[in-house]
């Protein structure tokens, strides 16, 4: 009877749950302990994938593994595993305990990768470093997924610790890792931290392409997880995000505090924990920025910390500076219903970016303003020069300030230019607009999967012949592909990891 539990054990691995119930229920009280140890490691891998069947008891694992030490630890890496899916570091660190007693009764290659692992997963969720242990080619003939959540775990810590190439580098080996192994549990973990580097390394829309197409084959275990890194990547309108979503849809400074405080109350990785209270600095005008959002809010760098994506549907600019008379900052687009609402908004034209840029940066400089010079060099990006540019920058002050109306003033005293606020503004910051081609990526990844020119740019509202430049360089650097059907080209999203038969075979693996 062992040999059914062993089989079936390998069948639900490799993601066939259709024998699980019922051999863990014939295998459970059978009086050999090594057929009752599959019937645990059958629920713990059942209770791995589905939310709500119960878990076997630790101690009743650490109790039959003197007889059968190979399904008691697959039970218990089972057991560490949904811990981990969870950031539930309590759990986790049970099951620590559970696997540091099992190396000690069934002392092997198997037992101590398994302990080892799971606790550098703890210190993942924790943000503590750690180092994942080597696995044992022994270890690896019994279980192919250790090497695989090995990789996984060393490009998590990599990318914790800010080592974001190293992290992209060992997120790509875990993925080819995994669809080699057929594992499939494996293999979810593996796309799930590509799919977090890939965030990482500044590529959004690919984050954005893996999360969607496991969001779409992932078991509800997993569902969490990859809701919380879709919000991220940009898609703010499902679970866990969704309440959020839909208060600041409409500007419900209650709703929206109460449902960014349940994400941020709830069981959460450290490193998870960090970027969603960056997100907020970033996004609420209210928030404190705090160290890893601040730099950006502040106007020192334009670079959105952590690759965190904007969520905004509207097509204007993915940041604005928010200013009113005690002080200014920069918030993400998808935060502009929290601020109130008669705030002046200038009109979202070509022709009034450098109106745009000059009234920003002025609003970011505060009530000391900015020299001259220092004004003229951070608009047109290069140094001013007093018998050629003094009549260029009147003329720019003047549009500006004629721009501004009566919502506030544009002040010269001596070589200094400051902005005198009367009401609240909303303006755009172009220093923190994304390409047209990094728009274009983020339509094809975000549930579009593939589209022609005329469609992007009818979707974008851009003119035709902007997109058919941007999808060309695109296909030429290999950042999308160009598929004929029929008259029509359609465009795809690509990446080199990631890629279309994945899809085909997580879908079918379900």
């Amino acid at each position: 009877m062992s040999d059914a539990g062993k089989e079936a054990f390998g069948a639900a691995m490799r993601g066939d749950l259709s024998e699980a119930a019922a051999v863990a229920d014939a295998l459970f009280g059978d009086a050999d302990p090594r057929a009752h140890a599959w019937s645990l490691a059958l629920r713990a891998a059942l209770a791995c994938t589905l939310a709500d069947a119960p878990p076997p008891d630790l101690d009743a694992l650490v109790g039959v593994a003197g007889a059968a030490p190979v399904p008691a630890t697959l039970a218990a890496r089972q057991r560490a595993l949904a811990a981990l899916l969870a950031h539930d570091a309590d759990a986790l660190g049970r099951a620590v305990d559970a696997l540091a007693r099992l190396t000690e009764l069934a002392a092997g290659p198997l037992a101590d990768a398994s302990h080892g692992l799971a606790r550098a997963g703890l210190r993942w969720l924790r943000g503590e470093e750690a180092e994942p242990p080597a696995i044992a080619p022994v270890a690896a003939a019994i279980d192919p997924s250790l090497q695989v959540e090995h990789v996984s775990l060393r490009a998590l810590q990599s990318l914790a610790e800010g080592h974001v190439a190293t992290g992209v580098a060992s997120a790509r080996q875990a993925s080819r890792m995994a669809a080699a192994d057929g594992v499939l549990q494996a293999e979810y973990l593996a796309n799930l931290v590509l799919a977090r580097a890939r965030r990482r390394s500044g590529r959004g829309h690919l984050a954005l392409r893996i999360l969607t197409a496991l969001r779409a084959v992932v078991p509800p275990t997993w569902e969490r997880w990859v809701g919380l890194e879709l919000g991220l990547a940009g898609a703010l309108d499902m679970a866990p995000w969704a309440a959020v979503d839909a208060a600041l849809d409409v500007g419900d400074r209650a709703a929206f505090d109460a449902a960014l405080g349940g994400l941020l109350g709830g069981p959460l990785a450290a490193p998870l924990r960090r970027e969603l209270i960056a997100w907020r600095g970033l996004t609420d005008p209210a928030a404190e920025p705090g160290v890893d959002a601040g730099p950006w809010v502040r106007g020192e760098a334009h670079e959105v910390p952590f690759g965190i994506v904007d969520g905004a549907r509207s097509l204007l600019s993915p940041a604005f500076v928010v200013a009113t008379a005690a002080g200014a900052r920069r918030v993400l687009a998808r935060g502009l219903s929290l601020v109130v609402e008669d705030a002046w908004r200038p009109e979202p034209i070509a022709q009034t970016r450098r109106n745009h840029h000059t009234l920003a940066a002025l609003a970011l400089a505060g009530a000391e303003g900015l020299e001259a010079p220092a004004l003229f060099a951070e608009v047109y990006g290069f140094a001013f020069d007093e018998p050629q540019h003094a009549e260029v920058l009147r003329g720019l002050v003047h549009r500006a300030r004629a721009e501004l109306g009566d919502a506030g003033d544009i002040v010269r005293e001596g070589a200094r230019v400051g902005l005198a606020v009367r009401r609240a503004l909303a303006v755009p910051d172009p220093r923190a607009e994304r390409s047209l081609a990094d728009q274009v990526l983020g339509f094809l990844a975000g549930g579009a999967g593939r589209a022609t020119a005329r469609e992007i740019a009818s979707a974008l509202r851009v003119p035709l012949r902007s997109v058919q430049r941007a999808v060309g360089a695109l296909v030429e650097e290999g950042g999308c592909l160009a598929e004929p059907d029929g008259r029509r080209v359609e465009y795809v999203v690509e990446d080199t990891t990631f890629h279309q038969p994945t899809l085909h075979r997580l879908r079918g693996r379900r």
